[in-house]
């Protein structure tokens, strides 16, 4: 039996039809699964993230538009994917709040004040885990 153009162009459009409804349902699954690390992430950081201190990175610009606390929330993020990608199997609670707190100095770096913060990249890290040992009792590990 041969199969005509016509039949050809209906197979076509049945297949396009199909992979358009995959591309969908692909799109749903990826959303879904993005809300569900969200959810995971803020349940790791639920002792953190509605702390007013931690609320206050978010008033302070990171780099560009990007504020501090969304940049040690990205990094809170790719550190969780890093250490499940390549079983490294760190303490994913010790981990997230590490990364959320990395650049946890509370100043807005780009403010001039009278040159404190020209040394900014050399001096934030200890900034940043001085405020965490203050807010809530971090030890060095």
């Amino acid at each position: 039996m041969t199969e005509t153009i016509a039949d050809k162009e209906k197979e076509i459009r049945l297949k396009k039809k199909e992979l358009k409804k995959m591309k969908k349902e692909l799109k749903g699954m990826k959303k879904e699964l993005r809300e569900r690390k969200k959810a995971e992430l803020e349940d790791l950081l639920s002792d953190y993230i509605n702390h007013p201190k931690v609320r206050e990175m978010r008033s302070f610009t990171q780099h560009g538009s990007i504020t501090t606390y969304d940049h040690c929330e990205r990094v809170a993020e790719m550190s969780l994917k890093l250490n499940r990608r390549f079983r490294i199997g760190a303490d994913e609670e010790k981990l997230a709040v590490g990364a959320l707190l990395h650049d946890f100095y509370l100043y807005d770096w780009h403010d001039d004040d009278g040159g404190s913060h020209r040394l900014h990249g050399f001096t934030h890290p200890e900034q940043a885990r001085q405020n965490a040992v203050e807010v809530f009792d971090i030890d060095e590990k």
